[in-house]
């Protein structure tokens, strides 16, 4: 696995995918913050300016960008091998399909780790700017559902990445999940967004908007959070299934 995993970071070290991850990061961060500075300098607003209202725009501005970004990733560290034919190669020197892929998926995570940290700083200095305080466990609860929500999306990219050459189908999913989520702005029903794993964001979130001006904590959120922890187990005990069978057809 460290080969593996020091031969991926190689593969990977002159290509330019990194850019528009860095792009899509800093435009998820500059729309959050514009976000908050626009409401709290606003004479009238609906909704009290506070830690639920900081948090519940912080997962709608993720949920808007994250399926593009891990789209992008997913693709990118997938499409080499096709454009290398790594899958015959391996085949050859009868190296598994599932080291591979789980190498991906190690090497995509440090991206993911490095997303996770810079959106979570930037939801607590726009906290201290905006002067509001967080109480209690619920900004570490909504960090943690980000983070799992994050992964659980990443894998079902991988699976659409790593197992079909065409990469137009990952990402595409990619940029309709992103806009779904800026259509609606996450206010899907729960229902719905346990079908759509490209959404979990929204699902993930612990604050919800009922009534259309009352913020309130999600009732369904602990039910919600484990069904996405579910689903992660699911797509990554399916990816591994997938990726061995496909070693045993090369």
């Amino acid at each position: 696995m460290k080969t593996f995993l020091r031969v991926e970071f190689l593969k990977n070290k002159r290509r330019k995918f990194i850019y528009p991850l860095i792009i899509i990061t800093g435009l998820t961060a500059l729309w959050f913050y514009m976000t908050m500075i626009r409401v709290t300098m606003s004479p009238s607003t609906t909704f009290k300016i506070d830690q639920n209202y900081l948090l519940m725009n912080f997962m709608i501005v993720n949920g808007v960008f994250i399926p593009l970004f891990l789209s992008v990733l997913a693709s990118q560290i997938s499409n080499i091998e096709f454009e290398n034919r790594m899958w015959s190669i391996l085949s050859v020197n009868n190296q598994s399909q599932r080291q591979l892929l789980n190498t991906k998926i190690i090497y995509g995570t440090f991206f993911l780790f490095t997303y996770w940290l810079v959106e979570i700083a930037v939801a607590q200095l726009v906290g201290h700017w905006t002067h509001i305080t967080f109480d209690g466990h619920l900004f570490l609860i909504t960090s943690v559902a980000l983070g799992l929500a994050l992964f659980v999306i990443f894998l079902f990219q991988m699976i659409l990445s790593f197992f079909f050459k065409r990469q137009s189908i990952g990402l595409i999913v990619g940029i309709i999940g992103s806009f779904i989520a800026l259509m609606t702005s996450g206010f899907l029903p729960d229902f719905v967004l346990r079908w759509l794993p490209i959404e979990y964001v929204a699902l993930a979130s612990p604050i919800k908007l009922t009534n259309g001006t009352q913020i309130i904590i999600n009732p369904n959120f602990l039910f919600n959070f484990t069904l996405i922890f579910i689903v992660g187990i699911a797509l990554l005990v399916l990816s591994q299934i997938l990726a061995e069978r496909r070693g045993n057809r090369l």
